[in-house]
């Protein structure tokens, strides 16, 4: 989407058209599109690891928690 508004509309908003042709627009978002897939591909591991970090703290958490209040009756 900002390859199309940078490159393409801007351009025609400010009245500076053609900057660039349609092939090389398309090239672009082509090119964007594939960045935004390989950060998602690399992102998504990371993004498991810390949620399940996360998530077995909470336990823990809770766990300990529950503990503490069951020795106090």
């Amino acid at each position: 989407m900002f390859v199309a508004t940078a490159f393409l509309l801007a351009p025609v908003f400010f009245g500076v058209w053609p900057v660039f042709g349609v092939g090389v627009l398309f090239t672009l978002m082509v090119g964007q599109h594939l960045l935004q897939l390989a950060l998602t591909i690399a992102e998504t591991p990371i993004g498991d690891l810390v949620v399940s970090v996360v998530r077995s703290s909470e336990q823990e958490g809770a766990e300990d928690s529950a503990t503490a209040w069951s020795s106090l009756g």
